[in-house]
Order: structure tokens, then C-alpha cells, then sequence
């Protein structure tokens, strides 16, 4: 089982991830979005769907590279972004890829970058990749760098929250595992 596999069914009850200001929580759809004191939350409110990006990026890999990679290079990272990808690594865009690594929003926990322009050389899990992707979407609808590591945050703590879940659940996360291979 991968750690997709870990993500996606610890997403399966609660896909939604709220953004409230520098709060960020995990919620089940036709969820009411209230503070701890039981009122609505005031102000600007950023819903995102992880359920359906992870199935989205998953279904992408198998139909453009046939099959899920253990991982992939800055290339193929800046192509799942969005983020362009320059002659040699040089871009503008290049640069925030790297910034956001440097800051801790994601990681290339297959092989670190080795140095300056050697950056083609990073390896990125899937893991690495999805929290890209949801640094990159919640990016492009306005969220700052403090509140995007924080989904990060919890993009990269959701595989381990797996061995929390319900015998049960994982269960049925390992049959559908098995039923896809």
C-alpha cells in the first residue's frame, strides 16, 4: 500500500480541507463550518476538495504514464503544477518551485536537490507531487505561503494518520488497493 493509497483513505470520510484565515481542518461534505464556540465562520472561507484532486492526479499518471511512478523528476513536477518548466531549469517559475521547497511547503523526499543548477536532479515522491499540487491550486486562488504549509502540513501528516483509522476502514482501503492492481 502506498502512501496514496493511506492518503486517499484517510480522505475517503472527511475529502475537504477548510482554510479559515490561519486555521486549516479537515471536513466530511455538507459539513457546517462553524468555530469552536458553534458560530458561522466570518470572512473569507477556502474549501478544497483533496478527494477529488488526489483521484484527478492519480487518474493523470495512469493515463499519461501508463501506471503510478514511484517518483518523479522537477520536469514532470512542474508539468503536474502547473508551474512552467525553463530551458536548463532557469525560469522565473523554476525559481518558485524551489522556493516553495526551501520553505518547507513541499519536499523532495526522493533525492534532495544537490545545489544550485543542479536542480533536475531532485527526485519527488507522489506524496511529494500532491502536495504540490494543492500548494500550487490553493496558490492560484489567493491563499499566502503560511496558510498553503499548513495543508501541506497535513497533506504530509494524512499517511500516518492511516494507522489511526478503524481496522475496518483500512480494510476496505487495502481490498480497493488490490481490486485496482
Amino acid at each position: 500500500m502506498t502512501d496514496l493509497d493511506r492518503l486517499e483513505a484517510v480522505l475517503g470520510a472527511t475529502p475537504l480541507l477548510v482554510i479559515h484565515e490561519k486555521q486549516v481542518f479537515s471536513a466530511a461534505p455538507g459539513s457546517k463550518f462553524r468555530d469552536a464556540n458553534g458560530r458561522d465562520y466570518e470572512g473569507p472561507l477556502t474549501v478544497a476538495d483533496l478527494g477529488l484532486w488526489l483521484r484527478n492526479l492519480r487518474r493523470f499518471l495512469r493515463e499519461r504514464l501508463g501506471e503510478e511512478p514511484e517518483s518523479l523528476g522537477l520536469p514532470q513536477l512542474c508539468g503536474l503544477t502547473g508551474v512552467p518548466y525553463g530551458a536548463n531549469g532557469t525560469s522565473t517559475e523554476y525559481h518558485t518551485l524551489k522556493t516553495w521547497i526551501d520553505k518547507g511547503l513541499v519536499r523532495a523526499s526522493v533525492k534532495p536537490f544537490a545545489g544550485a543548477g543542479r536542480g533536475r536532479e531532485a527526485e519527488f515522491s507522489l506524496l511529494d507531487a500532491f502536495a504540490a499540487v494543492v500548494v500550487a491550486r490553493l496558490r492560484q486562488s489567493g491563499l499566502d505561503l503560511e496558510a498553503c504549509k499548513k495543508a501541506s502540513l497535513f497533506v504530509y501528516s494524512a499517511p500516518r494518520a492511516f494507522r489511526n483509522l478503524p481496522r475496518e476502514v483500512k480494510a476496505r482501503a487495502a481490498q480497493a488497493v488490490e481490486a485496482q492492481g
